[in-house]
């Protein structure tokens, strides 16, 4: 496995810091130096991630053994220390952790772009911060696997792994759209909850998906990317053809299910024809490698007489990866 090449990577902050870093860095090439004759190799550096659409794709390019602590709701099942959120850092854990590493997301627009602490801790040589800007789309995630300066792959040393994974992404993603190209696209409303009831509109990473997927967004109009609904607002204006109950991890639905009451008796098709259906893949609402699967799963929901169609696509771009490299690894 490709060793990390640490401090090789530009870290994405502003201020004196980055800049005293990049002159530091210029004309030394980009990549890391040997070790000098006799010396032992570095350790494999401890990396922290604050953010779980990054920890997903350190794990998707087999880099997962650097990782020594993770973020707030992140995968449960990777039994490492949480650290907080690339927002709010829970800088003593990290520090306990000792970590080399500290990768994170940009802030939002109107907060710091990395908080203050984790600067400092870098500016007096305890770790090193690496920002991705933040991930909010297919080629956000796309960037944040392959960009020359801050991508994962620079990173790890793992720029032909990080490629890789970005083809095949796109590959699957294709496989999808092909596998229901032509059938008829219904008017489809995406929820996050039903009570309160929150939708999803235009312009945010579902939305692409469900155009993908072969629907259309019924909240296409509403301006925002998120939309508080009530019961005569879908009577009256967003009459789904399908409702999407996207909620990751959630068992599944039963007849009397306490999440479909606030539908009950609506006079809309999607409650009618009983096609309020939903997409519990884990990753469901996180932008990372594993976009291509819960495309799947959201193309599955909307045209369940393509199912195995889909699954044979997806199969396929495996087996073709898998042929190029053994070594492929699977999102």
């Amino acid at each position: 496995m490709a060793g990390v090449r640490h401090r090789a990577v530009v870290s994405v902050c502003a201020g004196a810091i980055a800049f005293a870093w990049l002159i530091a860095q210029a004309g030394c090439g980009s990549s890391a130096a040997p070790p000098a004759a006799g010396e032992a190799p570095a350790p494999h550096p401890r990396v922290v991630s604050l953010s779980p659409a990054l920890t997903r794709m350190v794990r998707d390019l087999g880099e997962g053994e650097h990782l020594v602590g993770i973020a707030q709701h992140d995968d449960a099942t990777l039994d490492l220390p949480v650290c907080g959120n690339f927002l709010d850092p829970d800088v003593e854990r990290i520090l306990a952790l000792e970590p080399d590493i500290v990768l994170t997301e940009t802030a939002v627009t109107g907060a710091p772009a990395v908080p203050a602490r984790l600067l400092e801790l870098e500016s007096a040589g305890a770790l090193q911060v690496v920002a991705v800007p933040q991930v909010r789309s297919i080629a956000d995630v796309k960037k944040a696997l392959t960009h020359p300066e801050h991508g994962l792959g620079v990173l790890f040393e793992a720029e032909a792994e990080a490629q890789a994974l970005s083809h095949r992404m796109d590959a699957e993603l294709l496989a999808v759209q092909q596998a229901v190209s032509g059938l008829p696209r219904p008017r489809v409303l995406m929820l996050l909850s039903t009570a309160p009831m929150a939708g999803i509109g235009p312009g945010v990473t579902h939305d692409q998906l469900l155009t993908m997927a072969g629907g259309v967004n019924a909240l296409a109009d509403a301006g925002v990317g998120y939309v508080t609904l009530d019961r005569q607002m879908l009577i009256e204006r967003v009459r789904p053809d399908v409702i999407l109950l996207i909620s990751p991890a959630a068992h599944a639905l039963t007849e009397d299910d306490t999440r479909l009451r606030p539908l009950d008796g609506l006079p809309i098709r999607a409650v009618i024809e009983h096609r309020v259906v939903l997409v519990a893949h884990p990753q469901a609402l996180l932008p990372s490698t594993s976009l291509p699967a819960v495309l799947a799963e959201m193309a599955k929901a909307l045209h369940p007489n393509r199912a195995e169609a889909i699954d044979l696509a997806l199969r396929s771009v495996g087996e073709a990866a898998h042929a190029n490299d053994p070594q492929a690894a699977s999102p």
